[in-house]
């Protein structure tokens, strides 16, 4: 009797040795699933845990941005980009370029050019002015150039000294730009001959040799000369130099 009862101990105490003891967090399951490491048991709980990849995908805030904010009318659409459009589609601004040709900025003066969108990009092209030497506004000032200074303004620089320039109507005297912008009208030399040789220039003024009276009156005019009683009175040889 007593060797039955030891056993039956015996085997009780076998049977409660090999039943796995189950972890206190488990809430009494244990996924037994094998993985590629080799035999680990995977905790279920740890797994469901693991975070999960974005994918590419945008989370609200930022889907809303790269569509634009919201808006009632492309009033509401102005891009600071120049040559970008803004549209009002369904509530919210969408953009596209502006069509090639369009005018981004326009010209500053006659030195400088407007520039045009390219109907793909969305800023307005570089500043472009115009080259130096080309024509611009005339200053009505005939002794001065009137052309572009590279720089975007219309520059008159002088003309050189010697340029002619509009004439006095004085025959004794010359018409040339002064070569600081201002026409000029210098004396001819004394003894030049004026209206149509019967006068002779004097100090810038003609003096008339029809008369005799004007022979010799005109300071030098008629120095080494001899008075005729015929035109054109002063003269270098005559019947009067004998």
């Amino acid at each position: 009797m007593a060797h039955r009862i030891s056993i039956g101990f015996l085997l009780v105490a076998c049977v409660a040795c090999t039943r796995p003891t189950l972890p206190a967090d488990s809430g009494g399951s244990i996924d037994a699933s094998i993985g590629s490491d080799g035999g680990r048991l995977v905790d279920a709980q740890a797994d469901a845990q693991e975070p999960e990849s974005d994918g590419g995908r945008h989370d609200a805030a930022s889907m809303v941005h790269d569509a634009g904010p919201s808006c009632v009318s492309e009033a509401d659409c102005r891009s600071t980009h120049a040559c970008l459009r803004g549209l009002c589609t369904g509530g919210t601004c969408s953009y596209v370029p502006q069509d090639a040709g369009t005018e981004c900025r326009a010209a500053a003066g006659v030195c400088d050019i407007a520039e045009l969108c390219d109907g793909t990009g969305s800023d307005c092209p570089d500043d472009v002015l115009v080259g130096v030497g080309r024509s611009c506004t005339d200053d009505l000032n005939p002794c001065t150039n009137d052309v572009c200074d590279g720089a975007g303004a219309c520059s008159h620089p002088p003309r050189p000294a010697g340029d002619p320039c509009p004439a006095d109507s004085n025959e004794c005297t010359l018409d040339r730009c002064d070569g600081a912008g201002a026409c000029a009208h210098p004396a001819v030399a004394d003894d030049t001959l004026c209206d149509g040789d019967f006068g002779i220039c004097c100090g810038g003024a003609c003096v008339s040799m029809v008369s005799r009276t004007n022979c010799g009156s005109c300071g030098n005019s008629c120095s080494g000369r001899c008075c005729e009683d015929a035109v054109p009175y002063c003269v270098t040889t005559g019947a009067s130099c004998l």
